[in-house]
């Protein structure tokens, strides 16, 4: 649905794939994560892509199904390391805090 040019809700097969998508990047994430598993995400998640491809022009498929992948990954690891730093962060400062409390 559209609405003045925005897109407020996702149609099913994007949200479909994207739902596939996210159980990939789940699976990759509870795995041992290295910095090649942006690759191992993008190659798993292109046939989730196949449906959406079906709806879009003939010229643009491929390319835009592609970039949505990697868009939607990208995005998501992103928010994954920046709850990982927040704990980390936690962390370092729970730890300096008892360090303080231990000197007094």
């Amino acid at each position: 649905m559209k609405l003045r040019g925005a897109l407020n809700w996702p149609s099913e097969a994007l949200f479909a794939a994207l739902r596939i998508i996210e159980a990939v990047v789940v699976t990759k994430l509870a795995e041992n994560f290295t910095p090649f598993a942006m690759n191992g995400i993008i190659e798993d998640s292109l046939p989730a892509m196949l449906p959406l491809q079906g709806k879009l022009c003939a010229e643009h498929r491929s390319w835009l199904s592609a970039e949505i992948a990697v868009y939607y990954a990208a995005t998501r690891l992103h928010w994954h390391a920046k709850a990982v730093n927040k704990e980390a962060a936690s962390r370092r400062a729970t730890k300096n805090c008892r360090k303080k409390a231990k000197l007094c």
